[in-house]
């Protein structure tokens, strides 16, 4: 062991080793060291230009170190680090939290990436070259190809890994990944490993975001991932000190070997897994690497997932259940999903890879498709069935399924055209006609001929199925014999879980169970791995109450089934609204027959995790109407646009959208809404309308086309302007190419001869038919028609658009933030506080800022008091509404230079509300601590000293003077506002998820 003592500092925040083993630095709030491990005992201490213990990064050669703190990038040559390349002052507007270099010292580029989940990409002249699209939340990790073409990176508050093209201008994410805590790359660049907080780490290819393999070799967070210098070696740390060392092929078993980790400082293993490097204070040791335990005995198996789609009515559940159990057996229409592992399919391949198939069953309804739409991605064999018996449109709702099936790149999965009860006599179609469709539509394996009456044609499908898992690459999944060996009792115990309370179990009860059956003890670590892993694949669920406390859900079916019947409620709904008071879900109000013979706290644990589901996949929003929030699904409102109501507007473009189309509308009502340009003003069935001002309206309307196609049509009511009308289209591009369709783009034509604006429907259908020339309809005249421009994927993003797409993404997040809290104050029986808001109104910046932040309490289930709102109609009796201060639970300070001005009561020879306000604020304020407390001052510009009066300036405040805080500090204040500790663990919990 060798021992270097650094300058001792507030805190020491990086540790990073060169790529060849030789070099380690650190960086503290002091200054930045770089430590020679041929030498570890001394250190050379590296010039910077502010000592904030910055970020560091070491070039992929070791011929350069960056640093990267507060707006300054110094990079240093390895050799002479005393004589830095260059230091240059960066620009930006967020703080900057993950840092990679690709390159050498005569070219090097950087990737930064920032707390609003945007990379930049920086030469060596500083200049910011690009930007890519945006992640939501902080970026946390980082990497850059050395080719210098892809860019991976991510964030727990984001729960994606981003892999953004640079070359191509385009970003896509992996969907399997979750949230990543750390990211590296194979030596050759060509394979992204990700490690995550379950524990799992997952192998991509870069370039196709293949998935090629999964390790479940840890049961906590991963830590630190290392390529050894060994060829496809990788080595991976949790956070509880245990390390695994596999190969990216997984042809050999995992080795092993325990760190004890140390709580108070930082562990570091070198590339090449031959020192350890310990930073512990100002102590920074270096360790010869631990001895190896012998190999852990591993397994290795994958999943295959099988869907059954196709109309209602047409037999797929009773085809599923022959299938699965090879018998005949009625079945009732499916309400929502069902699922069944087909023991048949399962195989060993001759490499030892234990493949199984698990089969979903899809409900045909069209008021399921909604739900659907979530869960029919990353399908490796769709069955899609239609009626053979039929007499007419036989193959109705096939091409529906069929596109929604479809990929954000045209690609369909492996496809079976299923005929079922054939017994019922001659399909209304010849076989020719359904091959030619089978043919034109991409479905290679063809079709088949079945009944599950007879069994007739089974085999043959069985073998179809068989023969495409079998030609189909495998996604393996790496795993030690005890995982499997947990895992496998699991199954047992979710085959047993034949009532809906034996469908949710809390983990620590499953432990019991487990160990009982077992007759020896299972760490409840190695349980909830295996139980995420089985989620992984769609065998479990895992939920957590209020409090924390996970439990598994042995039938993620359920849930699924669940959310379909608060669908059909809200559909109920008897104006026609789309909305259901979300009090009477979470209280239980309304009655569910899924969760019928289950406790009330099992009921309220699947009902919290229904509502987070839409929140976070934008189907509905949260709106407040008196006392009571309602969430409004946009797809289920059914009331239709008034001729008196209709508003003249201009259409100027169309998108045509094929694929998974069902939430497409819903999330851009959703979306828009969230911005805080555009305020949502109405909205009717397949028809929204947005504020910009009162004179600057945009709109879209959905058209129902084909099956599977839908026409967006952007509109606005003149005089709007055009950036205003830009800003639009280009929030709605951003939002549609995050979403697994295809989309093409026509723009309005007008005439070059009198202007006259061409017919929508005209152009597109010109268009389509790749005309190119449109006859103008009021003069006659012939006018060019541009191509089809296909929308690709998101790539840069610019100005307004880029902080607009921020913010809704910022209040989507805090909107599921508000399904936990909602849940622990109903759990806790907390009372609604109540909130007055004192602010500097007549100011239209700040008016419309505090409107959005009352707004956004209010769906908080928090009663706000606002001027208003509560206060604005002719002859309003001023001295009571300011008495409603005294009767208020809380009084939100919004500072601002204009509040401290009217406080001082100068503006006006008339005096100032505000001053009066502040008055009776100032009695709290003198008040018991108690008191005190209940004022919450909040900086929405300038400083404390000339935004707050004099007895707030002392007082903790809520600095939402930038956009990267407004959504941490907005959930900071609602957790105050309902007298949540900030130190309880689920409240912590909460606040790192979201990180507060």
């Amino acid at each position: 062991m060798s021992v270097a003592i650094l300058p001792r500092a507030a805190e020491f925040r990086y540790l990073e080793s060169s790529h060849d083993a030789r070099s380690v630095a650190v960086s503290s709030t002091r200054g930045l060291y770089l430590v020679h491990l041929d030498k570890p005992d001394t250190y050379t201490t590296l010039k910077v230009p502010t000592s904030k213990g910055g970020l560091i990064a070491f070039g992929p050669e070791d011929d350069l170190l960056a640093h990267l703190a507060g707006r300054y990038l110094t990079v240093f040559p390895i050799r002479e680090p005393d004589k830095p390349i260059f230091v240059n002052r960066i620009e930006g507007k967020y703080r900057y939290t993950a840092l990679a270099v690709a390159g050498n010292a005569n070219q090097p580029k950087f990737a930064l990436g920032d707390t609003s989940g945007v990379v930049t990409l920086i030469d060596n002249g500083a200049f910011p070259l690009e930007e890519s699209w945006s992640i939501n939340g902080p970026v946390d990790t980082i990497a850059l190809t050395q080719d210098q073409r892809f860019c991976l990176f991510s964030g727990r508050v984001a729960g994606e890994v981003a892999i953004w093209d640079i070359t191509a201008g385009v970003g896509r994410s992996l969907s399997e990944v979750g949230s990543a805590t750390v990211i590296t790359l194979s030596g050759d660049g060509k394979q992204a490993i990700s490690g995550t907080s379950s524990g799992t780490v997952y192998v991509h290819d870069v370039e196709s975001r293949e998935l090629l393999r999964t390790f479940e070799v840890h049961t906590a967070p991963i830590v630190e991932l290392r390529v050894l210098n060994s060829k496809g070696a990788v080595l991976s740390r949790d956070e509880t000190g245990t390390a695994r060392i596999f190969s990216l092929q997984g042809r050999e078993s995992p080795k092993s070997f325990d760190v004890t980790p140390n709580r108070n400082g930082r562990l570091l293993i070198t590339p090449d897994a031959s020192k350890m490097v310990l930073l512990v204070g100002e102590i920074l040791g270096t360790y010869a690497f631990p001895e190896l335990k012998s190999e852990i005995q591993a397994t290795e198996y994958a999943t295959k997932r099988l869907a059954l789609v196709g109309d209602s009515g047409v037999g797929k559940s009773t085809l599923g259940w022959r299938i699965a159990h090879s018998e005949f057996k009625p079945q009732e229409s499916t309400h929502g999903q069902q699922f069944w592992v087909i023991d048949k399919l399962s195989t060993v391949r001759p490499d030892g890879v234990e493949v199984s198939a698990v089969l979903w069953d899809f409900a045909g309804q069209p008021e399921y498709r909604l739900v659907h739409s979530l869960f029919l991605e990353d399908i490796d064999v769709a069955l899609v069935l239609f009626d053979a018996s039929r007499q007419e449109e036989v193959l109705a709702g096939v091409e529906y399924w069929i596109k929604h099936l479809r990929s954000d790149t045209g690609a369909l999965p492996d496809a079976i055209l299923v005929g079922s009860r054939s017994d019922r006599g001659l399909a209304a179609i010849s076989k020719e006609e359904i091959e030619t469709f089978c043919h034109d539509n991409g479905m290679k394996l063809g079709y088949v001929e079945t009944s599950a009456a007879t069994g007739a044609g089974i085999d043959k499908l069985l073998q179809k199925i068989e023969n495409a898992i079998e030609q189909q690459p495998v996604q393996v999944t790496v795993s030690t014999e005890a995982f499997q060996e947990v895992k496998q009792r699991v199954i047992r115990l979710k085959s047993s879980a034949d009532s809906a309370a034996k469908a949710l179990v809390p983990v620590d009860q499953l432990v019991e169970i487990v160990n009982k059956e077992r007759g020896k003890s299972v760490p409840k670590e190695l349980l909830v791995a295996a139980v995420r892993a089985l989620r992984n694949h769609g065998y479990l669920g895992v939920l957590a109450d209020s409090s924390l406390t996970q439990y598994v859900l042995f039938s993620p079916d359920l849930m699924i089934s669940l959310a379909s019947s608060v669908i059909l409620e809200a559909r109920r709904n008897p104006k026609g609204l789309g909305a259901l008071s979300e009090s009477d879900i979470l209280q239980g109000r309304i009655v569910f027959p899924e969760i019928a013979g289950m406790t009330r706290e099992q009921q309220r644990i699947l009902l919290d995790a229904v509502v987070l589901l839409f929140i976070s996949r934008d189907l509905c929003f949260r709106e407040s109407l008196g006392s009571e929030t309602f969430l409004v699904f946009p797809a289920l409102i059914n009331q239709g646009i008034s001729l008196a109501k209709r508003r003249d507007t201009d259409d100027f473009v169309t998108y045509r959208i094929s694929g998974n189309v069902e939430n497409v509308y819903s999330a851009l009502v959703v979306l828009l809404g969230y911005t805080n340009t555009f305020k949502r003003a109405k909205h009717w069935r397949d028809n929204a309308e947005y504020e910009l001002d009162s004179d600057q309206i945009c709109g879209f309307r959905q058209i129902a086309r084909a099956s599977g196609v839908v026409d967006i049509v952007l509109s606005y009511a003149p005089p709007t302007s055009v950036s205003a009308r830009l800003l639009f289209q280009g929030l709605v591009e951003e939002f549609l190419k995050r979403r697994n369709i295809m989309i093409e783009r026509f723009p309005s034509v007008s005439c070059n001869a009198c202007k006259y604006i061409q017919e929508r429907s005209t152009v597109v259908r010109r268009m389509t038919e790749r005309r190119t020339f449109i006859n103008c309809e009021e003069c006659g005249e012939r006018s060019p028609l541009p191509s089809i421009t296909i929308v690709e994927l998101p790539g840069q993003i610019d100005g307004e658009v880029q902080v607009q797409q921020r913010v809704a993404r910022g209040r989507s997040a805090y909107q599921s933030a508000l399904v936990h809290v909602k849940s622990i104050a109903r759990d806790r029986g907390l009372t609604k506080p109540t909130c007055f808001i004192s602010y500097a109104w007549g100011q239209w910046d700040d008016d419309k800022w505090v409107h959005q932040l009352a707004r956004d309490l209010e769906v908080a289930d928090v009663a706000v008091i606002l001027d208003v709102w509560n206060n604005s109609s002719a002859g309003a009796s001023v001295p009571r509404f300011l008495e409603r201060i005294d009767k208020s639970d809380f009084i939100i300070v919004v500072g601002s230079p204009a509040y401290r001005q009217k406080y001082e009561n100068d503006v006006s020879e008339f005096g100032s509300i505000v001053a009066a306000e502040v008055d009776l604020i100032n009695n709290r304020m003198t008040g018991r601590e108690s008191n005190k407390s209940s004022v919450l001052p909040l900086l929405r510009s300038g400083t404390r000293q000339h935004s707050l009066p004099p007895l707030l300036q002392g007082r903790v405040t809520y600095d939402m003077t930038t956009e990267e805080n407004y959504f941490p500090r907005l959930l900071d204040i609602v957790l105050t506002l309902f007298k949540l500790d900030f130190q309880d663990a689920t409240v912590e919990n909460l606040r790192e998820r979201f990180r507060i």
